[in-house]
């Protein structure tokens, strides 16, 4: 078993007790399932084994019922090439997806392994899926630049998969430009929308489902998911064109605690105020480290601040392991933690544009007033 193998093993038993530690998580269903040409989506926790497995199990259903099209939270290029491998007949083309090698990966080696059984899953057991890809694309100038390369080595430059993946490259590179204030994210969000839409109104009318972050699906949208998306997230958009047509089914299982932390109001570090926005908080007690709740809040408007500022150590390993998925990107965060014996220490952390897919998150040296 080589090393990867071997350390995403063990990553993954570490992730799935963090699942079954959690509650079982909020199901919550709009919009009318007996209307026909259901648009159904599942707002999740990424990567998490229990709500993969439930995904899964809802798309062999819909499957069986006649549905074909799923719709995921990748870019349109990452789509058409999960579609191009599922015609293949060897898998070389999806461990490419999820890495360039084994010392370079994309994901993380659990979440690589996670993915690559819910893709063989998917093809086993449902064959004639068809994948969407409504994301902007992040990867603009690696994954995006290559398959664009591809194309045109193809000669497809005039094609429609040529303009919707530049088109999401271009998306990319403009979210990612805004990435470190609130418009990026809210941007993010209607090309979401916009993308989704393209892909639904160039079918026939018939049901399909889709896989998204929670943030994008959930109804009930807090202060912080609304700093992320804007008053409305990408179902509550779609809402307003589909009516009951939508099903959402929300299937978060981070954020455990059923506590409701104390407001933090606003920060001052290093000697500057920042609003804050709760994100979630997670309930250690059932774990050996020396927390039992940790609180984290985002503070608004703040990346470019913290930029160069030094580290001046890192996060217990299990924080970012269980909690990362809370975390978005080109961000700054304080970790709130509570210790056994009541005393609370903070962190303040900053999150790149690939954070999100590392175990390792160092906390900054700062000052606190």
């Amino acid at each position: 078993m080589s090393i990867i193998r071997k350390l995403a093993v063990l990553l993954f038993c570490m992730i799935f007790l963090c699942g079954v530690f959690v509650s079982g998580g909020s199901e919550t269903v709009q919009g009318n399932a007996d209307s026909g040409d259901l648009i159904y989506l599942y707002g999740e926790n990424h990567y998490h084994p229990g709500c993969m497995e439930k995904e899964l199990s809802a798309w062999e259903k819909l499957y069986e019922s006649g549905a074909r099209h799923l719709f995921i939270e990748y870019s349109y290029a990452f789509g058409q090439m999960l579609n191009a491998w599922m015609q293949a007949d060897d898998d070389e083309m999806l461990r490419w997806l999820w890495s360039d090698g084994e010392d370079d990966l994309e994901f993380s080696p659990v979440e690589a392994l996670l993915l690559f059984d819910f893709f063989k899953a998917v093809k086993q057991h449902c064959p004639e899926t068809v994948f969407h890809g409504t994301d902007i694309e992040h990867d603009y100038e690696t994954s995006g630049a290559e398959y664009l390369a591809e194309l045109e080595a193809a000669g497809k430059q005039d094609s429609e998969e040529y303009a919707r993946t530049s088109l999401t490259c271009e998306q990319g590179r403009q979210a990612h430009m805004n990435g470190e204030t609130d418009e990026g994210y809210r941007y993010r969000e209607t090309c979401l929308t916009e993308n989704f839409i393209y892909e639904l109104e160039r079918l026939e009318p018939q049901t399909v489902m889709g896989i998204y972050g929670f943030t994008h699906v959930e109804g009930s949208v807090t202060e912080h998911q609304k700093s992320l998306t804007g008053d409305a997230n990408m179902a509550a958009r779609l809402a307003e064109r589909y009516g009951s047509r939508m099903v959402c089914t929300c299937l978060s299982l981070a954020g455990n605690s059923s506590r409701t932390a104390d407001p933090v109001g606003s920060l001052t570090v290093n000697g500057k105020t920042y609003e804050t926005f709760f994100v979630g908080e997670h309930d250690y007690s059932m774990w050996a480290i020396p927390y039992r709740f940790v609180s984290y809040w985002r503070l608004r408007d703040s990346w470019a601040d913290f930029e160069g500022v030094p580290e001046a150590g890192t996060l217990n390993p299990l924080l970012p392991a269980c909690d990362r998925k809370l975390f978005g990107i080109n961000s700054v965060y304080c970790a709130e933690c509570t210790a056994w014996d009541g005393n609370v220490e903070r962190y303040f952390f900053r999150t790149g544009s690939g954070e999100m897919y590392r175990y390792v998150i160092p906390y900054l040296d700062v000052k606190e007033e």
